[in-house]
């Protein structure tokens, strides 16, 4: 292993593996709180404005039930664990916009996490590659996309960042007593924020420790029981999310349409886990360093300082940075199912060995310190723009809401997609809201390459206010309605249907976010074998 190399010359008798830090000077403290505002700001203006989908209201839904017993209750139809829920639930209550307020504690997890990062590199390295890989994590993809999201991924990812500095803090004695029930807290906290925090904390502890026992023939005993114990909280949130769950994932396995089965072409997921155009940067600086070696003349390097990465503590890191196709492959043996999200902690992984390998070459290249003020300044600025730039306000936000409004009066609207009804009702006036409707088969769904919306709004139906209802029920009480189709094939089967049917639609209005088609039953009595799909 590359780890073993970087760490010659360890000490097997000595327990605590990273030199005593002194405090932060000044300038240091006021750059790290500037950036961290700087990004918390952006954060803030980035979750206010952006305007909820589908995942997210779901996530609304659950978390304001009247009661926190019905919000418990509704809670295994979701999928996820109560922790994001009650958080959410307490941040509603602040005087912020419902945007804000139900995206605050993913708002407030990135930076943690951040600095959680920051504390660990630093720790073995130095303040400037600490912060390197800070600015790295909150440069990445995962800022605009998981960070500022009303899901529990940034909780996720907070805790299995918290778990690794308390797991560092453990090897030094005065730390041990408050550093073991760090692990603990770390550990319940991951698995209350998402099933799969369970393979977070346990499998980058379990890979370090080993690698420990490999090298000085010693792993933590305390530690592993306390990450062994506190595990038991799954036995308390997957059993009810499993027997929820149950339809759901019987279809995914069975379906052979279903687009988000795990693969080789996921692999494409890293690509969101670092900075944009960072590799391009990387090559970019390589061959400026290439040209500039051939003509300037060499210098004795002087290393800023001296140090010993622990091969656990890259062996950390570097199962961390494998989390894509880990969980490629263990979602492709258990629900085959694998989204991007699932795979958060390989940013966490690529940002601590970003400031880990930034730090070894400024032991040996005289280039690689003042790269490192110029890869932090990239990430920062790339952070910002992805943050900034997307966050534009739309009062009021159209999900659709004025091509509704092309057709007044009280005549039904339905919605053809799943991913589109939940945003479009939320976003319409409380007459719209009273004319849209959306109609469930299941049959027809599972055909689709995308049936997670629909299934998803049927495990929750009892939960959630919108008008939901079965397709044949309704087509027999309504012989002409109107129907908005978003152009999303992959997740409408229903102008395909009622076109086979024998209905007509009849296109009226349209937008950049789709079409509003008459729906009637002429042609009901003569249905036909094959139409054309509603684009």
């Amino acid at each position: 292993m590359s780890s073993l190399a970087i760490s010659s010359g360890l000490h097997a008798d000595r327990l605590c593996t990273f030199p005593a830090q002194q405090r932060l000077k000044i300038r240091e403290l006021v750059c790290l709180v500037a950036i961290v505002a700087a990004f918390l700001i952006a954060e803030i203006h980035n979750a206010r404005l952006r305007p909820f989908w589908f995942d997210e209201l779901a996530t609304l839904f659950v978390a304001t039930q009247p009661t926190v017993g019905a919000m418990f209750r509704s809670m295994p139809s979701d999928g996820n664990p109560p922790l994001y829920f009650l958080l959410a639930r307490l941040c509603l209550q602040l005087p912020v916009n419902p945007e804000l307020g139900l995206r605050l504690p993913s708002v407030l997890a990135l930076p943690a996490s951040a600095l959680a990062v920051f504390i660990f590199v630093r720790r073995i390295t130095s303040f400037r590659f600490g912060l390197l890989s800070m600015c790295m994590l909150l440069g990445s993809s995962i800022g605009d996309r998981y960070g500022v999201e009303a899901r529990p991924y940034a909780l996720l990812m907070l805790f299995t960042a918290l778990l690794l500095c308390f797991w560092q803090s453990a090897r030094i004695p005065s730390d041990r007593r408050w550093a073991l029930p760090g692990i603990a807290l770390c550990t319940s906290g991951a698995i209350l924020s998402h099933q799969y925090g369970i393979i977070y904390v346990v499998l980058p502890i379990v890979t370090g420790e080993a690698i420990r026992w490999i090298v000085r023939k010693h792993v933590d005993v305390g530690v592993l029981l306390c990450i062994g114990l506190w595990s038991l909280t799954i036995l308390w949130t997957y059993p009810p999310m499993l027997h929820a769950q149950a339809l759901l994932l019987s279809v995914i396995r069975s379906a052979d349409t279903f687009s988000a089965r795990p693969g080789w072409a996921d692999l494409g997921t890293y690509e969101r886990m670092y900075p944009l155009l960072l590799p391009s940067l990387f090559l970019f600086v390589a061959l400026a360093w290439a040209l500039g070696s051939a003509f300037i003349p060499r210098r004795k390097v002087v290393p800023e300082r001296s140090f010993s990465v622990q091969p656990e503590d890259l062996a950390v890191a570097d199962v961390l940075t494998m989390f894509v196709p880990i969980m490629v492959l263990l979602t492709h043996l258990g629900t085959k199912y694998f989204i991007a999200r699932y795979a958060i902690g390989s940013a966490l992984g690529i940002a601590l060995l970003g400031g880990i390998l930034a730090a070894y070459a400024g032991t040996r290249w005289r280039f690689a310190n003042g790269l490192v003020s110029l890869l932090v300044l990239y990430c920062v600025t790339a952070g910002m723009l992805s943050l900034w730039i997307p966050a534009k306000q739309r009062p009021p936000v159209d999900y659709a809401v004025s091509i509704f409004a092309v057709v007044p009066g009280t005549e039904p609207i339905v919605v053809a997609s799943a991913l589109e009804f939940m945003p479009s009702w939320w976003y319409s006036d409380r007459p719209t809201r009273r004319r849209l409707h959306y109609l469930s088969d299941l049959q027809s769904a599972k055909v689709i390459p995308n049936m997670i919306p629909e299934y998803s709004l049927f495990l929750d139906r009892h939960q959630t206010p919108m008008q939901m209802e079965d397709y044949g029920s309704f087509l027999r009480t309504h012989r002409t309605f109107l129907v908005y189709s978003a152009g999303l094939p992959g997740l409408e089967w229903l102008g395909t249907r009622l076109l086979r049917e024998g209905w007509d639609l009849k296109l009226i209005a349209s937008s950049k976010r789709g079409k509003l088609f008459r729906a009637t039953a002429a042609l009901a009595q003569h249905p036909t074998s094959a139409a054309p799909s509603v684009q």
